[in-house]
């Protein structure tokens, strides 16, 4: 769930973006996982949805290369757009195998700027991309 103020927008990315609604400082926690708000969710329960239930979860849903679980974001998290360049990185308690981690900001963001990812950090259906011709 996300730590700071953000808000939908037009991303010259993809679709819908996620975009700052406050100035976030270098480091800062922009995003955690909370078990309160977002979901783990089990190939097997993603079989077991009906299809329209299915296409929604496989495409807002990211399989965590740490969990093996899929993880949906019940909030706007799930509109973040993949960047080779991204805007925040992912952070994972070391001693936690069965945890989500969080995202900090990598650089200072200004009010406005869109939040991006690097989807091959924590995503393993992204994984094939690295091996793509």
């Amino acid at each position: 769930m996300f730590k700071v103020k953000t808000y939908l927008g037009q991303s010259s990315i993809h679709g819908i973006g996620v975009f700052l609604g406050e100035p976030v400082k270098k480091g800062q926690l922009v995003w955690q996982f909370d078990e309160d708000f977002d979901m783990q969710i089990t190939q097997k329960h993603l079989d077991a949805l009906y299809p329209v239930q299915y296409d929604y979860f496989s495409t807002y849903c990211y399989k965590s290369i740490k969990t093996g679980f899929y993880v949906f974001c019940i909030d706007d998290a799930k509109y973040v757009n993949h960047s080779v360049t991204p805007s925040t990185t992912g952070i994972y308690p070391p001693h936690c195998l069965h945890v989500e981690g969080a995202d900090v900001a990598v650089r200072d963001l200004a009010v406005g700027e869109e939040i991006t990812s690097d989807y091959l950090l924590f995503d393993s259906r992204r994984l094939p991309w690295l091996f793509a011709e």
